[in-house]
């Protein structure tokens, strides 16, 4: 499990042959540090992801929420930046960043057993909550402002200034899924299954997204 990398959908997805090979690049180079094959624009958000991803690994744990914003940004939004760099979609920018920037909350309310140093601390304190000692629904609080942020993020970002079809639909694709995963989290534990998005989710979010473009003159 990786919070950084896990954001990337995979190169085979994206139905794009340029695009697939751009990305496939970059996940190598985050496999391997290897970043001689990539522009230097490319060698710069692999470089930002790397170091988000050795303060996520180091286990050392964020102080204030400004904190893990910041963190969000500088790994979740440098895989937005990659996306739309695959695409050679500069247009797509601020809306993949804030699309991953909001998954990548999104991940941290979800995994949170998992990596409570991420969890602010300031949030904690606030409502006296220990970090080692993470319990539903002493949490319920914690997570739904977390949750608040993933939502505004998601909600900032529109596929208007998106010029690639693909990357629109793939754009449109993970927004819907973000936003009904934001709304199963809100007030169930996440680490239940009914937190967790299931095959009728995805269906249902692909169901909704065919019909609103055949609805669409």
């Amino acid at each position: 499990m990786n919070l950084v990398t896990d954001l990337l959908p995979p190169p085979a997805t994206l139905k794009d042959r340029n695009a697939e090979s751009a990305l496939s690049g970059v996940v190598r180079a985050l496999a391997t540090g290897d970043t001689s094959g990539l522009s230097a624009e490319q060698q710069s958000h692999v470089d930002h992801m790397t170091q988000a991803i050795a303060k996520i690994g180091s286990g050392s744990e964020i102080g204030r929420v400004s904190e893990l914003l910041a963190l969000a940004q500088f790994g979740a939004g440098s895989a937005g930046a990659v996306v739309a760099d695959a695409f050679s979609d500069r247009g797509a920018l601020p809306a993949l960043q804030s699309l991953m920037i909001s998954r990548f909350l999104v991940s941290v309310v979800l995994n949170a057993q998992h990596y409570p140093h991420l969890v602010p601390g300031d949030m904690l304190r606030t409502r006296q909550i220990e970090r080692g000692r993470l319990s539903w629904p002493d949490t319920a609080p914690v997570y739904r402002a977390l949750m608040d942020r993933a939502h505004q993020a998601a909600a900032s970002g529109t596929r208007d200034a998106i010029s690639s079809p693909r990357l629109r639909k793939l754009f449109d694709r993970q927004r819907a899924l973000t936003f009904r995963q934001i709304a199963k989290l809100q007030d169930r534990n996440p680490e239940s299954r009914s937190a967790r998005l299931n095959a009728l989710d995805r269906f249902i979010v692909s169901l909704t997204i065919h019909l609103r473009l055949r609805a669409t003159p």
